[in-house]
């Protein structure tokens, strides 16, 4: 017997609080935000601290006497995070946010089957939108930040996940098949991604979507995700 929706978004919204998703900004402060949770996170900023010294020994200039040199500058501010997310659920059933390395990754969970194709099509649009404005709240590598204000250096990025949610296994394969390509958004020069995967909750699987960006595990493990939907 197929359990009921409450229960199964219950579980996928737990299987993602398990994963360091925050439903609401507040539940972040900007320490918070900062700290590296994961090996990826932790092990990448160590290196951005290690690579000044490895440059200096090899070409005898220190990296670090550059503007701001490998130094990630973060700015994070709950209500306008807020905001956003706000604006997200207007089209999602749970809406979840993470940073690493001080970039955002936002989690969206959609009741995709209440949805036609081409709406589908434009909650990705939407999303992407949400996506854009969450740049602001990225990290700068290099330059200076003073407040809201940064003066030089690199914008890292923002990063969207689109859970397209299905209880009819068919619908699922035919959003695979004809829809989902056109759900995700790249905008290259900026550094911002629109990825949409599949959850087909009868057949208990969770699916990526094709070539790049490349989510890493750490950002959200398909298989924990699978299993913390499945019946206990």
């Amino acid at each position: 017997m197929q359990e009921t929706e409450e229960v199964v978004y219950h579980r996928l919204v737990q299987g993602l609080v398990d994963q360091g998703y925050h439903g609401r900004a507040q539940d972040l402060s900007a320490p918070e935000a900062r700290e590296d949770k994961d090996t990826l996170g932790r092990s990448v900023r160590l290196m951005t601290k290690v690579l000044p010294a490895v440059a200096k020994l090899i070409s005898g200039v220190p990296l670090t006497s550059l503007p701001g040199g490998y130094v990630l500058h973060p700015y994070f501010e709950q209500e306008g995070v807020q905001k956003i997310l706000d604006d997200v659920k207007a089209f999602s059933v749970w809406i979840g946010l993470k940073f690493t390395l001080d970039q955002p990754v936002l989690v969206a969970i959609v009741d995709a089957e209440n949805h036609s194709a081409d709406e589908q099509v434009d909650i990705a649009a939407a999303f992407d939108r949400a996506i854009l404005q969450m740049l602001d709240y990225s990290a700068t590598m290099g330059g200076l930040t003073l407040g809201k204000f940064k003066i030089g250096g690199v914008k890292m990025s923002s990063t969207g996940i689109l859970l397209y949610t299905f209880f009819d296994p068919s619908a699922a394969v035919h959003f695979g098949s004809s829809t989902q390509s056109r759900c995700k958004i790249m905008h290259f020069w900026k550094k911002t991604n629109v990825v949409p995967w599949v959850i087909d909750v009868v057949a208990n699987e969770v699916k990526g979507h094709s070539g790049l960006p490349l989510i890493l595990p750490q950002l959200l493990n398909k298989e924990k995700l699978a299993r913390s939907i499945a019946a206990s």
